[in-house]
């Protein structure tokens, strides 16, 4: 449980920071 809270931060942070590279 605790591996997959934590694939699922590294997943939402690395969607964001790709939306925000996008972006610019």
């Amino acid at each position: 449980m605790l591996s997959f809270c934590a694939a699922n931060e590294v997943s939402s942070s690395f969607i964001f920071i790709m939306s925000s590279t996008s972006r610019s």
